[in-house]
């Protein structure tokens, strides 16, 4: 989810970079590429890009250790999960470093001011960028036939440590976490395949199928993760019942009475 908000985050402020573009200037400006590298923007796409397909592949690789080793899992401390993401967001780095070498080899280069992510970046480092996000997410996703097929070893045995509980919360977690790969694979993988093979920019069905992935994720927990749908009942409630309160509250004045002399 994190991933999801960092990637609308990067949409918001092009929107805002683009509509300052079209409001002050008459025509579309022409600026350098190492410029445009630099935009609020482009560097927001340039972390996210790379990090949502290597954050992807890092929770399959936390579901396959769940699943192979759960005894131990289960006693893991924070700090793994704090590794296990800063392992991913680890891998951006020599994204990052490669393209502004590239960006800086080029830095003469005019591109449209529109600055845009493939106008930011040399050609090969933009189809290299979207080749990490394709196949981290494809790794990720094929992780899960051994995972399943474990899985599913775990859910029937008798004999194994696990309590019931741990066994629904392993099975349910699980879950999640492949439907949102799969919601990766759809609307992020093929959306990019698309992008590297016809390099036509503004394509609009490739902008909505990425802003509707964090939609479809969040219906994804709320579907899956029991809790977090008795939390959001909760809320709703809670507010129903705060308005209805409020309906039914009345206000009765105070009555002063003076006596007759």
């Amino acid at each position: 989810m994190f991933s999801d908000a960092l990637f609308g985050s990067a949409y918001l402020v092009a929107g805002i970079y683009n509509l300052s573009v079209y409001y002050h200037e008459q025509y579309f400006p022409w600026q350098t590429r190492f410029y445009c590298f630099f935009r609020p923007h482009v560097q927001l796409f340039i972390i996210v890009t790379p990090a949502v397909g290597l954050i992807s592949l890092a929770t399959s690789i936390d579901r396959l250790l769940s699943v192979f080793k759960p005894v131990q899992y289960f006693h893991w401390s924070r700090k793994y999960a704090y590794f296990m993401g800063f392992l991913a967001f680890a891998g951006v780095i020599p994204v990052y470093i490669i393209s502004l070498i590239g960006a800086y080899e080029t830095r003469d280069t005019f591109v449209n001011g529109l600055c845009l992510l493939q106008y930011a970046l040399v050609p090969v480092m933009y189809s290299s960028m979207r080749m990490v996000r394709i196949c981290s997410s494809i790794i990720g996703a094929l992780l899960y036939v051994p995972i399943l097929f474990k899985l599913k070893q775990i859910i029937t045995a008798t004999n194994n440590f696990l309590s019931d509980s741990q066994k629904k919360g392993l099975t349910r977690t699980t879950m999640t976490i492949l439907l949102i790969t799969l919601n990766e694979i759809i609307l992020f993988t093929i959306p990019d395949i698309y992008v590297i093979i016809n390099t036509v920019p503004n394509n609009l069905l490739f902008f909505l199928m990425n802003l509707n992935k964090g939609v479809i994720n969040m219906i994804v927990f709320l579907w899956t993760q029991q809790e977090l749908r008795k939390c959001a009942l909760f809320w709703r409630l809670k507010n129903h019942s705060l308005a209805s309160r409020s309906n039914g509250h009345r206000v009765v004045p105070k009555v002063i009475t003076v006596s007759r002399t």
